[in-house]
């Protein structure tokens, strides 16, 4: 084994200063012995959004006036109460690799075909990804970082929320967007904690993550706490849904147990497309090939 093979008879506690190699004591100082990595050797598998890249469409690329509810990239659904209508497309507009380190081929695009000028107070606009039970069991206890390249039309303050299965705990920030309809980075940092309310560990909904565009008084909070209710944004979210010119873009979306974001992790693409068949379902109604299966999602 590489014990054996390096003849290594004491190796110092962590902390230590030097390394004992062998039977004549010959000693390694470590003391200045800096080891850097290089962004591809961060650890794997860190990211716990699936299609995090955008890169997996099972139900099509376009979605004209989408329903409520509905999936569009795999692991991603659409959510709304009130008039606005949107189509959703998978688009080629994305950061470039010198603005963000890291290589795309697709952004989502949600574009507002339909305006809600005025926001009831029941009124939501959100897009979501659902972590799994099994998966929120990492981030329980530990600080995570939510990081996302964004572009939208409608400049000001937007809202994400972190809502556990029970819809009893909520915890909302705020993020802005400050050039219109160019690309920029955010970065969401949120100490996850199960001192109240109802959580599942297990294969149903772990955490649900929430890009709002628009929400009513019904789901405004305050920011920067874990609060009681189910709840989208602040009362400082912006309206992106009150002009048919309004787009709002994602790409690069990564989940991590860590106080800071690390590089956008990209996964083979062979495991993203697993991960995804694992929550998409095939459901036929008929034994012809040529009848048209509904399609649906687990979460």
């Amino acid at each position: 084994d590489c014990m054996s093979k390096l003849n290594v008879d004491t190796i110092e506690p962590r902390g230590a200063t030097t390394l004992t190699l062998g039977a004549s004591g010959d000693t390694v100082d470590l003391s200045n012995a800096a080891v850097t990595l290089p962004d591809s050797a961060y650890l794997a598998n860190r990211n716990m959004i699936i299609n995090g890249n955008f890169d997996i469409w099972q139900r099509g690329t376009s979605f004209a006036a989408i329903a409520a509810a509905a999936y569009s990239a795999d692991r991603y659904k659409y959510y709304k109460v009130g008039a606005a209508v949107h189509t959703i497309t998978r688009d080629t507009d994305v950061p470039t690799q010198a603005e963000s380190g890291s290589k795309s081929n697709y952004s989502v695009k949600i574009d507002c075909t339909t305006v809600d000028s005025s926001i009831a107070a029941g009124d939501e606009v959100n897009f979501r990804q659902t972590v799994e039970g099994y998966n929120l069991q990492s981030l329980m206890g530990n600080t995570a970082t939510l990081s996302f390249w964004v572009k939208g039309t409608k400049t000001g303050i937007h809202c994400v929320s972190f809502v556990n299965s029970g819809t009893d705990r909520s915890y909302v920030v705020e993020y802005t967007i400050s050039v219109t309809d160019t690309w920029e980075k955010k970065t969401i940092t949120v100490a996850f904690s199960d001192s109240g309310g109802t959580w599942d560990y297990t294969n149903g909904t772990g955490v649900i993550i929430m890009w709002s565009l628009a929400a009513g008084t019904t789901f405004h909070t305050t920011a920067g706490a874990w609060q009681t209710g189910n709840y989208r944004s602040t009362s400082n979210q912006v309206n992106a849904c009150d002009s048919t010119s309004n787009n709002f873009f994602l790409s690069q979306v990564q989940l991590e147990v860590s106080p800071t974001a690390t590089p956008f992790e990209h996964k083979t693409f062979g495991q993203e497309f697993a991960d995804c068949c694992r929550y998409y379902q095939n459901s036929y109604t008929s034994v012809k090939p040529d009848v048209a299966p509904a399609r649906k999602d687990c979460m």
